[in-house]
């Protein structure tokens, strides 16, 4: 429970092998018990590689997949072709400020990669450093399939090393780990999503904070938590929630999440408001209520809405 709860809130640092779907991630998530319109906003809003011959799609009939969904699946086949650049874009490393930047796949076509440097708010690193620890796993990455040629890098992330790190770095005493979810074909054809991870210990530089965030950090509500209630099931976590005036802040079991822009949220009522996001590629609705009392905390309680999954986060005030 606990792992699946991390994997929902910090989408965008751990799930990689979600970024591609195939007929066999939509039959899981039927028998997940996913709600139809959740499984069609997905395919909507990720990459895919569908198999939608004829024998593929009664294979999926089959198998319990409605008219609606294989409607939707081939719309998301007609438009998911590679993501090629102009020719005078070049593969280059990542810089630290970086949200994306381009690759070669497998081919040696360009392909734009999603990037988040997640470190902690108040360092940044060496950008010779990133540049060096970027080419080393994706050559780690690309040598480890059956079929090199088909890699295709998707999303790269350098954040502090977790517990379960360990069980996937051989250099685990390092302080953090670089990530990389890519995709490629195994020896049969099939379609294979996954990640690699590297050990690293860079260079942090400080930064230094501009007026506006002295400003934002001066005015933020600040709260911890040490329980999430996931659809209504008490699970055991500790972690902290920052209200800025524009954004929200998140650290779950020492792992920070990406700043959220809460600029557009809806006024409910006062001490209440609610957001909807694309938070990670992932649909999120954030809702916060100061006021609710039901769960017997002093900050009332923030709810995290996503993928057909409702976590409710009872605050206590830490200022």
């Amino acid at each position: 429970m606990k792992k699946l709860l991390f994997l929902l809130l910090f989408i965008p640092l751990v799930s990689f092998g979600q970024e591609t779907l195939n007929n066999q991630s939509v039959i899981d998530m039927i028998e997940i018990g996913f709600e139809e319109q959740v499984i069609i906003d997905k395919i909507e809003s990720t990459s895919s590689d569908f198999d939608t011959s004829i024998e593929s799609l009664k294979l999926l009939k089959q198998s319990g997949v409605s008219s609606s969904l294989l409607s939707a699946m081939l719309k998301a086949s007609k438009k998911e072709t590679p993501v090629v650049v102009e020719k005078e874009k070049k593969a280059s490393p990542p810089k630290p400020n970086d949200a994306d930047f381009y690759w070669e796949d497998g081919k040696g076509e360009l392909v734009k990669v999603t990037f988040m440097l997640n470190i902690g708010r108040d360092f940044t690193i060496d950008e010779s450093e990133l540049a060096g620890f970027t080419n080393m796993i994706m050559i780690q990455a690309k040598m480890e399939l059956k079929v090199p040629s088909s890699f295709r890098p998707n999303v790269l992330l350098v954040r502090k090393r977790a517990k379960s790190d360990n069980y996937y770095t051989k250099n685990n005493k390092t302080p953090y780990v670089m990530q990389l979810g890519s995709s490629g074909t195994n020896a049969y054809g099939g379609v294979v999503d996954g990640f690699n991870m590297l050990g690293i210990n860079p260079t942090l530089i400080p930064i230094e904070k501009s007026e506006e965030d002295i400003v934002q950090e001066a005015m933020a509500k600040n709260f911890i938590f040490k329980k999430v209630y996931l659809d209504g099931k008490s699970v055991k976590m500790t972690g902290k929630v920052s209200i800025q005036k524009d954004n929200l802040l998140m650290t779950m079991d020492a792992t920070e999440s990406p700043r959220m822009s809460i600029k557009d949220r809806e006024i409910i009522s006062d001490n209440h408001w609610e957001v909807e996001t694309d938070w990670g590629g992932i649909k999120t609705i954030i809702e916060y209520n100061g006021n609710e009392t039901k769960y017997k905390s002093d900050g009332g309680i923030l709810i995290v809405s996503s993928m057909g999954y409702k976590q409710v986060f009872p605050l206590i005030k830490s200022n």
